[in-house]
């Protein structure tokens, strides 16, 4: 993967991030690096890849193009 494609897919991400979590891109970014935000790695039942984001005790699933909101009424999990 060339810098400027993975520095897309990291903004990409931390954008979703923030949207997900009602943050700014900076207080997301500051999240990441104090603890208060985590992301983790994961497969769902489908075999599909996602990102497990976490902040303040609420958590979402990132997918390529979608965020679903753990535990929220519209969750297919």
């Amino acid at each position: 993967m060339k810098t400027k494609e993975m520095y897309d897919e990291v903004s990409a991400l931390l954008g979703a991030v923030a949207k997900a979590f009602d943050l700014t891109d900076a207080q997301a970014a500051q999240g990441l690096e104090d603890g208060t935000v985590s992301l983790e790695m994961s497969l769902d039942a489908d075999g599909q890849r996602f990102v497990r984001a976490g902040h303040g005790g609420r958590f979402v699933r990132i997918y390529d193009g979608r965020v679903f909101h753990e535990g929220a009424p519209a969750d297919p999990a």
